[in-house]
């Protein structure tokens, strides 16, 4: 039985922050092919050094590597591929695993599609929030439901139904979701193992 993905909720989440912000309102490491992509990602990180929010030049796709991936959802994932459905401001990354298939759905209580994205306003609206504090905490007023989770970056949210994580480390937000699975608590672990990998490389 499958049932069918959802790889479109972040851009319907940035809309809202584009409607909600005009009406008013302020504010592990696995293989050594993973240590080589670590590697590259923290010196790419280390060459940009201090951005601006959000910064243009980070890659969603070099930040988690699918046998990371793999690792965390104890499944055989396939490489990332730019996400183009994510909306203006914001770039994210979609991996599917084996449970997903071309048809755009998944085995039912397993995830399909991974998908992490690096987090902005919509340049129209990025004088509003020049700060990734600023939009993150405008951010956390419009979620479903936002459960604080600790020790992850400087500050970050669970909602939905627990499996959408969104945080913040310095001037970078990070969004990571699953479609698919069981759309429950028992998502946390991979979620705060994951993006917490993926904040380390920003």
């Amino acid at each position: 039985m499958r049932a069918r993905s959802m790889t479109r909720s972040a851009p319907l989440l940035t809309a809202l922050v584009v409607a909600a912000a005009g009406c008013g309102g302020g504010a592990a490491h696995g293989s050594s092919g993973t240590d080589t992509a670590a590697s590259a990602a923290q010196s790419a990180s280390a060459s940009r050094g201090p951005s601006s929010f959000p910064d243009a030049s980070l890659d969603p796709c070099s930040l988690l590597t699918a046998e990371e991936l793999g690792a965390a959802l104890g499944t055989k994932v396939n490489p990332g591929k730019a996400d183009e459905h994510t909306g203006e401001g914001s770039r994210g990354c979609n991996w599917t695993t084996e449970a997903y298939d071309a048809g755009g759905s998944a085995l039912v209580g397993h995830v399909g599609i991974v998908t992490l994205a690096v987090e902005g306003p919509n340049p129209a609206l990025a004088s509003r929030f020049p700060t990734a504090r600023s939009f993150f905490d405008f951010t956390r007023t419009i979620l479903q439901n936002p459960q604080p989770v600790s020790g992850v970056g400087d500050e970050a949210v669970l909602t939905g139904k627990g499996h959408d994580m969104w945080a913040r480390k310095g001037n970078v937000v990070l969004r990571l979701f699953f479609s698919g699975g069981l759309g429950d608590m028992s998502e946390l672990k991979p979620l705060t193992q994951l993006m917490t990998e993926a904040l380390s490389r920003t």
